[in-house]
């Protein structure tokens, strides 16, 4: 392959590959739809015309909502706490540089173990408090071993830590939850069905 010159189209043709990445989504998107239902309808060049606006519509609201899943709650969790914590060497080098082990630790971990809380919460609420307990005692034993901290700000630390990492949690999980809503809605459900 001559990379130099797939380069240079990519460059040279930039909006038209991004305009085309949209309508392959939305499309995609609309298949799929359509072979859900079962059905493929025939399009003349008025109503594919607006099938490919709906559809790159479609994938534009895709995109956005996506972006807004993956980088709204590590925004939000650098800017309210990560960045001005005592104990931000946990998850940052020598050069303000952030590590993937510490923030997989300090960001991604409080967040699948609060979406795990809700998932047990749903299947068994018994074992929810256990699941707290160990939580905790895992926080508190990764806390301990910061010597460098006082008492009165590990715990000023604990609760900003807490704080962001539900709303983090709540602003990745919130537009997936309004999709599903919309989704599974019993007055689109029926209006499906008639």
């Amino acid at each position: 392959m001559d990379y130099p010159k797939i380069k240079e189209y990519i460059y040279g043709n930039i909006g038209t590959l991004f305009w085309s990445s949209y309508l392959l989504i939305g499309g995609g998107m609309f298949v799929a739809y359509y072979a859900h239902i079962g059905y493929m309808p025939d399009f003349d060049l008025k109503s594919s015309v607006t099938v490919l606006s709906a559809a790159a519509i479609t994938a534009i609201f895709t995109v956005l909502l996506l972006l807004l899943i993956l980088i709204i709650p590590g925004a939000f969790w650098g800017n309210t706490w990560a960045n001005n914590s005592r104990l931000k060497h946990l998850w940052e080098n020598e050069d303000s540089g952030k590590e993937l082990i510490g923030v997989a630790k300090w960001f991604a971990a409080p967040i699948a173990y609060f979406y795990g809380l809700l998932f047990i919460a749903f299947l068994n609420r018994l074992f929810v408090f256990p699941y707290i307990i160990l939580g905790f005692a895992y926080l508190w034993l990764s806390l301990k071993a910061q010597n460098q901290i006082t008492r009165k700000d590990l715990s000023k630390e604990l609760s900003a830590f807490l704080f962001t990492t539900i709303t983090s949690s709540f602003l990745a999980f919130l537009p997936v939850f309004l999709i599903f809503t919309l989704i599974f809605s019993p007055l689109i459900q029926q209006k499906v069905r008639h």
